[in-house]
C-alpha cells in the first residue's frame, strides 16, 4: 500500500508516533541546552549570577530538571545525560546556592 493509499487509521497512527517522537527528541534538546547555558553561561556572567536571576524559582528549576533527566535515562537510558560538575544547595528560600 503506498502513501496516497494508506488506511487513514495507519497514516493516525503513524502521525501520532512522529508526534511522540519529535515531542521526546525535543525534550532531550531543551534539557541539553538549558545545563550548558547554566553551567557554561557567556564569558560577562557566571553561573550564580543567571541562578540569581531566577530567585526563589531556581530550586523549583533545579527539581523539574532533574525529574526530566530521570525520565530521559528510563526512556532513553544510552543517551548521556550531561551532569553538573559544580556542587550546589536548595535554600530553604528556593534560591540555589553555588558552594564550589
Amino acid at each position: 500500500m503506498n502513501l496516497l493509499n494508506k488506511k487513514p487509521s495507519r497514516a493516525t497512527a503513524e502521525r501520532i508516533k512522529n508526534i511522540i517522537d519529535n515531542l521526546f527528541t525535543e525534550m532531550k534538546y531543551a534539557h541539553e541546552q538549558g545545563m550548558e547555558l547554566l553551567w557554561n553561561p557567556a564569558e560577562e556572567t557566571s553561573t550564580q549570577e543567571v541562578l540569581d536571576e531566577f530567585g526563589t524559582e531556581a530550586g523549583e528549576l533545579f527539581i523539574l530538571s532533574a525529574e526530566l533527566a530521570k525520565l530521559i535515562a528510563v526512556l532513553d537510558p544510552e543517551y548521556e545525560i550531561k551532569i553538573p560538575t559544580k556542587e550546589y544547595s536548595i535554600l530553604e528560600s528556593g534560591e540555589v546556592e553555588i558552594t564550589i
